[in-house]
């Protein structure tokens, strides 16, 4: 099995209130009406809800920049592989390690690949390869071992639904 790209773990993200702070742009994002020095900063904010709300906002945006540098990578990967319109298939997913697969064949891309692995999930995952299959490794709090994810053909989708309905 060979990894041919892996996002970073996302679940570590660890923003202190001195992450906020800047010397120069003291009067810059986040806090405008700030005049104080660091020290008053971090005493003043340490443990507000403002700060909490700075924290959210930032880790937002921090793994919306890692997915838009990752969809590039994995657009590029996907545009390598034969299939064009598939499903995807589960395995070990959920803290209940269930077995699934996607309800429909969509048009592979890498905004609908990222969207349905993670979706609202904090979640990291790998994209790898053995022999022709493509496959997705995704790890979160329910699955810290991976569940694994597999890339299908349309072709395959209309078999599978021919065999569960014949």
């Amino acid at each position: 099995m060979k990894t041919l790209l892996k996002t970073p773990d996302l679940n570590v993200i660890d923003f202190t209130i001195e992450d906020f702070w800047d010397e120069e742009n003291s009067n810059d994002f986040p806090i405008t009406e700030f005049k104080g020095n660091k020290e008053e900063f971090i005493k003043n904010y340490e443990d507000s809800s403002e700060y909490y709300s700075w924290l959210e906002d930032f880790e937002y945006m921090y793994r919306e920049d890692l997915y838009d540098c990752f969809r590039f990578e994995l657009q590029s990967i996907l545009e390598k592989t034969k299939i064009k319109n598939g499903f995807l298939e589960i395995m070990n997913g959920g803290w209940r390690s269930q077995h699934g697969m996607s309800p429909n064949c969509f048009t592979i891309t890498s905004d609908n690949i990222i969207s349905k692995i993670i979706g609202d999930m904090d979640a990291s995952f790998e994209v790898q390869k053995e022999g022709h299959q493509l496959s997705f490794v995704r790890y979160s709090h329910d699955e810290p071992t991976g569940a694994r994810i597999y890339l299908h053909s349309e072709k395959k989708f209309n078999q599978v639904k021919e065999e569960i309905f014949s």
